[in-house]
């Protein structure tokens, strides 16, 4: 397994794995979860503080990791 930084040749997989698992394992929670970051992974994490990674094996993507710097509202 190798675990490297999302590529745009990446995208077709990525979003083909996450809908699968999701599909699989939240269909009856499918509405409450948005999957618009993955049209556009490269916008949806492209601040310096965000990062995509993909961990593959034979070529095939097999997991992935967004990692996203949000504001907390709270913080005063």
């Amino acid at each position: 397994m190798h675990i490297r930084s999302f590529q745009n040749t990446d995208s077709s997989g990525v979003k083909t794995l996450i809908t699968s698992i999701m599909n699989k394992e939240f269909a009856l929670e499918k509405k409450a979860y948005q999957y618009g970051d993955l049209d556009n992974i490269p916008e949806a994490y492209g601040s310096i503080r965000d990062k995509f990674l993909v961990a593959e094996e034979s070529a095939d993507i097999i997991g992935t990791v967004g990692i996203k710097k949000t504001v907390n509202p709270m913080r005063f």
